[in-house]
């Protein structure tokens, strides 16, 4: 319940429930990690640190823990800790995209550009090249490198990613509509 209240911007009711949860059981690393994980987001990073951690404590490869905590010390510029977590997460969980795009993005904004483009490419690999949000941060690194011709053919591979997906997002939304009964002659 409380996942869900944060999802749709409760976050009063999520806070209420996720303390709840940590009451009737207070081993439960989930509950933690979900709490700290909408306390980073709400800003409010000390205390979503503390839940975090503990959830890391709790349960040492929960690979999601790691994750979320070095996003969060990335958002607050501490990078050097940052990247220790989200190599743990990678560590724990080596065929996550979303693990290496968020490790890459914390090694772009230290402006160590070529090992982001390694990190960007893992999970272009990983993602089969059908993710064009990885496609695009790649490509941005190579421009960044020097490497036009390598930026310019990835940006195209993104391009055609996203036409693919927007095309069948937009595919299956016409056909809910069309078996909901919306045909208009």
């Amino acid at each position: 319940m409380a996942l869900s209240e944060a999802r749709t911007d409760d976050l009063e009711g999520a806070f209420a429930n996720f303390r709840k949860s940590l009451a009737v059981d207070p081993t439960d690393a989930g509950a933690e990690d979900s709490l700290g994980t909408v306390l980073c987001e709400t800003g409010q990073t000390q205390e979503g640190f503390e839940h975090l951690r503990k959830a890391i404590v709790m349960v040492p490869d929960f690979a999601d823990a790691h994750n979320h905590l070095g996003w969060g010390l990335a958002k607050t510029g501490q990078t050097d800790e940052a990247i220790v977590e989200l190599q743990k997460a990678i560590e724990l969980r080596p065929a996550s995209v979303e693990y290496h795009v968020n490790l890459g993005y914390v090694m772009a904004q230290r402006r160590d550009f070529a090992p982001a483009a390694v990190i960007f490419e893992r999970a272009v690999k990983l993602s089969g090249g059908k993710d064009w949000r990885c496609l695009d941060m790649l490509a941005g690194i190579f421009d960044v490198l020097g490497r036009a011709d390598e930026a310019v053919e990835t940006e195209r591979q993104a391009i055609e990613q996203n036409n693919q997906a927007l095309e069948k997002h937009l595919k299956s939304n016409l056909e809910h509509y069309e078996r909901a009964g919306g045909k208009r002659q």
